[in-house]
C-alpha cells in the first residue's frame, strides 16, 4: 500500500506552502490553480481602515479543505475555447486563499490595535514625567503642617514669581521725613510718603520744562530781530563775523626728518617718481540757523541813509569836539565852588578866633 505524502502547492514569489493529507484525485494541479501575487495577500483591505476594533489571534489548524474539480483538459482543444476557460478560472478564487487572506487582515488588526495601546501608553507615560518634572516642593511649608500630607507641590514658574515678589518692594510704600522752617524759625519734621513726593517732583519738572520752553522760544525771535536789525544798518558780513564764531585750523609747521635717518627703501636710482596728485579743499561756509532766517515780528527798520565824505568828516568833527563846551563851564563851576568853600571857611575861623 503507497503511503500518502502531503502535496506541495507551488505560489509565485512566495515559499512553498504544505497542505494537509488527502487523497491525490481530490486536488487540482498546480498548473491550473490561479496564482495570487504576495501584494495582493498582505495588502489592509479598506473596510478596516474605517473601523478599528480588538481582535483576538488565535491560530486554528485547517482539517478539512474543499478543493476544486479536475477540470479535463485536452490536448486537441482549439485556441479560443483554451482562452476562455483561462479566464473562468481566474474570476474563481482558490478557499484556502481566502481563509489566509482572512487570518492575515485579522493579524494585521491586531498588530494595529496592540501598536496604537502601546504608543497611547508610552505618551501618557511621557506627558505624566513631564508634568512630574515641572512640580516642584514650595519652599515655604503649609500653615497646618501634617506628617501623613506631602507638602503641596507647584509650577517652577509660579515658584520664580513667588521668590519674585517676596524681593521685590514698590519704593513708592516708603515714607521720608521732610525738615522745614517755619515762620518762628523753629525745624519741623514732617514724614511724607515717597510716592507722593515723585509726583510733587514730576509735577514741578513739568512746569519747569514749559517755562523753559517759553523762554527758549522769546530767545530766538530776540535774536532774530538782532539779526535782522543789524544785518540792515551794519551788513551781513559785519553780522556775521560777530554772531558766528569759526575755529581756524592751526597750520602745523612741517616737521623736517632728522639727518640720521636713513630710510628703509633707497629710492630708485633712475629716479622715476611717480606724480603725486594734490587736493585743495574748500573751506565751507558755515551755513546760518533757522532762529536768524525766520521772518521778523516788528515793522523793518528803515535803511542808513548814505552820507558824503564832507558830511562824515563834519559829523567826525561834532562827535570830537561834542561836550567841550560843557566840560569848561563844568570847571568854571568847579573853581567857584571852591572858592566859596575858602570864603566859608575862612569866615568860620575869624568867628572862632573873635570868640
Amino acid at each position: 500500500m503507497p503511503t500518502e505524502r502531503p502535496i506541495r502547492a507551488i505560489r509565485s514569489g512566495r515559499g512553498v506552502m504544505v497542505l494537509p493529507k488527502g487523497p491525490a484525485s481530490a486536488l487540482a494541479p498546480a498548473s491550473r490553480a490561479k496564482s495570487v501575487p504576495a501584494s495582493v495577500v498582505f495588502k489592509r483591505p479598506a473596510a478596516l481602515k474605517k473601523s478599528h476594533k480588538k481582535v483576538e489571534f488565535t491560530p486554528t489548524l485547517v482539517t478539512n479543505v474543499s478543493y476544486l474539480p479536475i477540470v479535463p483538459s485536452s490536448p486537441h482543444s482549439s485556441g479560443p475555447s483554451k482562452h476562455g476557460s483561462a479566464h473562468n478560472r481566474r474570476d474563481v478564487a482558490h478557499p484556502l486563499e481566502t481563509w489566509f487572506a482572512g487570518r492575515m487582515s485579522e493579524y494585521r488588526e491586531h498588530l494595529y490595535m496592540k501598536t496604537t495601546a502601546k504608543l497611547n501608553e508610552s505618551y501618557n507615560t511621557l506627558i505624566n514625567d513631564l508634568h512630574n518634572v515641572n512640580l516642584v516642593a514650595m519652599s515655604s511649608p503649609p500653615i497646618t503642617p501634617s506628617a501623613k500630607t506631602s507638602p503641596p507641590k507647584i509650577t517652577i514658574s509660579a515658584k520664580f514669581d513667588h521668590a519674585r515678589q517676596k524681593l521685590f518692594n514698590p519704593i513708592g510704600e516708603y515714607t521720608i521725613t521732610t525738615s522745614t522752617i517755619n515762620a518762628s524759625g523753629q525745624l519741623v519734621k514732617t514724614p511724607v510718603p515717597l510716592q507722593q513726593k515723585l509726583s510733587a517732583f514730576t509735577d514741578s519738572y513739568k512746569q519747569k520744562y514749559k517755562e523753559l520752553q517759553a523762554m527758549h522760544k522769546r530767545w530766538e525771535i530776540i535774536m532774530g530781530e538782532l539779526w535782522k536789525t543789524g544785518v540792515t544798518c551794519l551788513g551781513e558780513e559785519t553780522m556775521a563775523s560777530l554772531f558766528i564764531v569759526t575755529p581756524e585750523a592751526e597750520a602745523l609747521p612741517p616737521t623736517k626728518e632728522d639727518s640720521l635717518f636713513i630710510p628703509e627703501h633707497s629710492p630708485d636710482l633712475n629716479g622715476n617718481e611717480t606724480g603725486k596728485k594734490r587736493v585743495a579743499f574748500q573751506e565751507s561756509t558755515p551755513e546760518l540757523p533757522s532762529l536768524l532766517l525766520r521772518p521778523s515780528v516788528l515793522e523793518p527798520v528803515t535803511q542808513a541813509p548814505v552820507l558824503s565824505e564832507e558830511m562824515v568828516r563834519e559829523i567826525q568833527s561834532e562827535v570830537i569836539n561834542l561836550g567841550n563846551e560843557q566840560v569848561d563851564e563844568l570847571m568854571r563851576v568847579a573853581e567857584d565852588q571852591k572858592k566859596l568853600w575858602k570864603k566859608k571857611i575862612g569866615n568860620v575861623m575869624r568867628a572862632l578866633k573873635d570868640d
